[in-house]
């Protein structure tokens, strides 16, 4: 899975491909995001929160560039495509 060019969420960059990037994966993890549109708007920092309670203390709405809410995001990616293989 291609990484991402800069943080996503809350006080994030933003950019478009990587927000895009983080609903999708929020979505396969079972976290509604809202519309996969690129806009990092309350819905999809709501779902960042809600997906980083299972393993954050204190879910801060923000996905860093190889931090532990990105490497759970695509932990959970392998877990699906394993899954759709079975």
């Amino acid at each position: 899975m291609s990484a991402l060019t800069d943080s996503v969420g809350k006080n994030g960059a933003n950019l478009k491909q990587d927000v895009m990037r983080v609903q999708r994966l929020l979505r396969t993890a079972g976290f509604d995001p809202g519309q996969n549109d690129g806009f990092c708007d309350d819905q999809t920092i709501a779902a960042i929160r809600k997906f980083q309670k299972g393993f954050l203390d204190e879910p801060d709405g923000l996905v860093n560039i190889e931090g532990p809410t990105w490497q759970r995001l695509a932990e959970a990616q392998l877990q699906a495509v394993d899954e759709e293989r079975r």
